[in-house]
């Protein structure tokens, strides 16, 4: 979509703000009227021509300001922006819309981590929007589509549930490869030999259901071999790892009858 000109007002610049700066610089139509941040400086190292605003009030009029900040501070902050008749929005997965404490309000909330270095494929990412009134859900389907080809209306409910999801997703796999790492770097193994295997494993749980394609001792009900890898762990001093190794291996013979 690339149809009237979509003024923005954006605040925060985490590394989610950075990321949406990008995009919508590159987006059709979409003008990008001021940013705001606690530590202005942050933001005019990338601004450019866009002006940086030293308050949240500020922030010249726009079709829509987006708060790209820290889930704790959104209810207080939006009250300074309560008497503008602008749609506000935050751009979080775990908050429900209503913590805005602005007429119009909404989310806009792209479901994708975001490294401070990363690139990101807009094109890929699935934005989920929201808003109570039409008009405003409409005008946020718009702005998302500018910049995404994977746009969703998703309630604060359903967002609140897929924000577990993607909990699981990405940042509790980094912390298994973490674990992982710890293992090999107390064995004076190259951390790197496991890398392939990552590899295949996300490109098997890609294109196919995980379900159908896990393997390992657990699934295949090999308790030697588990109480191998519990005996090794306590031996390198990792014992927390070895007790979610023992949780982990519950959770799948539970999963797949294999207690019976």
């Amino acid at each position: 979509m690339s149809g009237r000109e979509i003024k923005i007002g954006l605040f925060g610049a985490g590394n989610v703000g950075r990321h949406l700066l990008a995009a919508f610089r590159e987006a059709p139509n979409v003008n990008i009227v001021g940013l705001w941040n606690r530590h202005p400086a942050k933001w005019k190292a990338v601004a450019g021509e866009i002006p940086v605003v030293p308050e949240p009030e500020q922030m010249p009029d726009a079709d829509v300001f987006i708060l790209a900040l820290k889930d704790d501070v959104l209810q207080n902050f939006s009250r300074r922006l309560s008497g503008r008749d602008i749609l506000t929005v935050h751009t979080s997965g775990a908050m429900p819309s209503d913590v805005l404490q602005t007429a119009r309000r909404g989310v806009f909330y792209p479901l994708q981590t975001f490294a401070p270095e990363s690139r990101v494929e807009w094109e890929r990412v699935p934005l989920l929007v929201w808003a109570s009134e039409t008009n405003d859900l409409t005008l946020l389907q718009d702005l998302a589509g500018r910049i995404s080809k994977n746009v969703r209306i998703i309630d604060d409910r359903q967002r609140a549930q897929l924000h577990v999801a993607a909990v699981f997703t990405s940042n509790f796999t980094n912390v298994m490869m973490q674990m992982a790492r710890a293992i090999t770097d107390k064995a004076g193994i190259p951390y790197e030999l496991l890398l392939p295997l990552a590899r295949q494993n996300f490109e098997n749980i890609l294109n196919n259901n995980p379900a159908d394609v896990l393997t390992g001792p657990a699934r295949r009900g090999d308790v030697r071999t588990i109480e191998k890898h519990l005996r090794l762990l306590r031996e390198m001093g990792l014992a927390n790892e070895a007790e979610i190794y023992k949780e982990l291996t519950a959770w799948i013979r539970k999963r797949f009858d294999l207690d019976k």
